[in-house]
């Protein structure tokens, strides 16, 4: 059953801040912008009820949500009495193609002594969705697919809607989604597992037919890989905007736009596809890859860009050993 928002809120400052967890009373800050204010509203409360001292901060910074991460680290910088800080970035960044310009700059900060959790821009029914999960159970089933694919270097992917591609690969890995230490950062991705596709290796043909990273889409967009680089690209059916959008983004950037940069793994069996990516590609059953900039992830494929989209019930093979059926991990 979906969780209702005070009780999501009140889980992510349990589980990936340790709010309540028998510490002392501490002192929370929720950084937030006008369009977030129920969300902020709403951790102040579950804060106050974990027994914290809670204070929330709105950012003020126009029209230019991309100066948001700047805004709110000059706040962060003088935070020094907090014990835990949550950042909600602005609604207005929902499907921004260079988000990860926007989280990157969260993930360097050194001089923070407090635990800080960073919460990408989610529709609040997919808050509540992703953290209606079993967390025992997905913790669970997050080392179990770690495992399956721990060592592998070769992956070869099909899916029913076209997708046959193979390529190399590095260490399987996820974001960091608790904040549990002083001076530890965080970033709210409940819901894959992910590696850094080498840059050169890709090769065969990719197919989205499902959702690309500004929504749904009601077409098939296909991009044949030769050596690592797109080499054409076909759309099959009516003219999509979201699509036409997605290609424009990706054209413009810079030439290592168009290199497959990431597989990763949905693992979240109560995130739905919902045409907000950042929900989209936690669902379990899916995959999908994406292009451009793969640094935060231990490639070495540098962009402006960093988009793609997702992948019904797949088939992977890792290594020549099938480890992911139709979205299902395969167990021994």
């Amino acid at each position: 059953m979906t969780m209702d928002l005070l009780s999501t809120c009140s889980r992510i400052l349990n589980f990936c801040l340790g709010l309540g967890q028998e510490r002392e009373k501490e002192k929370l800050l929720v950084l937030f912008d006008k369009s977030t204010l129920e969300l902020a509203e709403s951790f102040e409360r579950a804060g106050r009820e974990l027994q914290g001292k809670t204070h929330i901060h709105e950012l003020s910074f126009g029209q230019k949500h991309e100066n948001f991460p700047e805004k709110a680290i000059q706040v962060l910088e003088d935070s020094t009495e907090e014990d835990a800080i949550i950042i909600l970035s602005s609604v207005n960044l929902i499907y921004n193609l260079q988000l990860h310009t926007v989280i990157s700059p969260f993930t360097r900060l050194k001089s923070i002594t407090a635990r800080t959790l960073y919460l990408p821009p989610i529709p609040i029914e997919s808050l509540n969705r992703i953290m209606s999960v079993n967390l025992p159970e997905y913790l669970e089933y997050q080392e179990l697919v770690l495992n399956a694919f721990k060592n592998i270097t070769k992956i070869e992917l099909r899916t029913d809607g076209g997708t046959e591609a193979t390529f190399r690969c590095r260490t399987f890995g996820y974001n960091p989604y608790r904040a549990l230490n002083p001076g530890s950062q965080a970033l709210f991705h409940l819901g894959e597992v992910w590696t850094a596709i080498i840059e050169d290796s890709t090769e065969g043909t990719l197919v989205y037919d499902t959702c690309l990273g500004m929504g749904k889409i009601h077409s098939k967009l296909i991009f044949q890989i030769s050596r690592g680089r797109i080499s054409s690209h076909e759309i099959v059916g009516k003219a999509d905007p979201v699509i036409k959008t997605f290609l424009k983004e990706m054209f413009k950037a810079d030439e290592h736009a168009l290199i497959p940069a990431e597989l990763g793994i949905g693992l979240n069996p109560q995130a739905q596809i919902s045409g907000c990516i950042m929900e989209d590609e936690m669902v379990k059953g899916t995959c999908h890859i994406d292009f451009g900039d793969n640094i935060a992830f231990g490639g070495a494929n540098k962009s402006n860009f960093h988009g793609g989209g997702i992948m019904r019930n797949p088939v992977l093979m890792g290594n020549g050993e099938k480890k992911i059926e139709k979205g299902q991990l395969r167990l021994k």
